[in-house]
């Protein structure tokens, strides 16, 4: 049995949260749930690693959260990395996917973001590691995988502009490919980043405060029972 790793933000008000254990629940396989970062007043029976340590500072704290929990030895070896505003719609198995070459990534970008800045740095010091042309796994789903292997490629890029770091979801995956295992395909992102953004037809579904208030409805009609992770 593996376990599902979520990254949470502060804060007890989580309904994304609260849909995301109830869709596990019903849509993936059988695993424990480890909360890293913030840890809502109406969880239970949950392994909860203590993070967050950089205050409102989110992109650290997202690193560092993986980080901590990529190297806490009370987690199983295989672990399945979660968002707090993963969704699952239908039953599905998590399994490597890319979204395209990191360069076709970057070059899609039409503002020079943080999240360009970041990517651009992942492209660099994946490139100085030595993958030639590296694949962007920026995919807004679960992500299974080895967390030694994730707190090894981690370490070593942690010092990369520790202020806006790498994404750590693209170290990992190319850092699995170096070590034999496969991409998966190539596969669209399930993000609906606004309320006019057409649903994922697949089994995936992340959300934005925005959007999540206009599935709402669906997704709690979907999924009514209380998980037996809520109180």
């Amino acid at each position: 049995m593996s376990a599902y790793v979520y990254l949470v933000r502060p804060g007890d008000q989580n309904d994304e949260l609260r849909y995301s254990l109830r869709s596990l629940e019903a849509n993936l396989p059988p695993g424990d749930v480890v909360i890293v970062g913030y840890c809502p007043t109406w969880v239970t029976g949950v392994l909860h690693i203590r993070g967050n340590r950089f205050g409102t500072h989110k992109q650290r704290n997202v690193y560092d959260n993986v980080l901590t929990a990529a190297r806490c030895d009370a987690l199983p070896d295989q672990v399945v990395w979660m968002n707090d505003d993963f969704i699952t719609l239908a039953p599905a198995v998590p399994a490597m996917a890319h979204r395209c070459t990191l360069a076709e990534h970057i070059d899609g970008l039409t503002t020079r973001s943080w999240w360009w800045r970041s990517l651009k740095a992942t492209d660099a010091w994946l490139r100085h590691q030595g993958h030639d042309d590296p694949l962007s796994f920026e995919l807004h789903r679960p992500l299974p995988g080895d967390r030694h292997l994730m707190a090894e490629v981690l370490t070593r890029a942690a010092s990369v502009q520790p202020a806006n770091p790498p994404q750590w979801r693209t170290l990992y995956g190319n850092a699995a490919m170096a070590a034999g295992l496969d991409a998966g395909p190539r596969e669209p992102d399930g993000k609906v980043y606004r309320a006019d953004t057409p649903e994922p037809s697949g089994p995936w579904l992340s959300t934005t405060d925005a959007s999540f208030r206009v599935v709402r409805d669906r997704v709690a009609a979907l999924f009514p029972e209380p998980s037996r992770w809520e109180r």
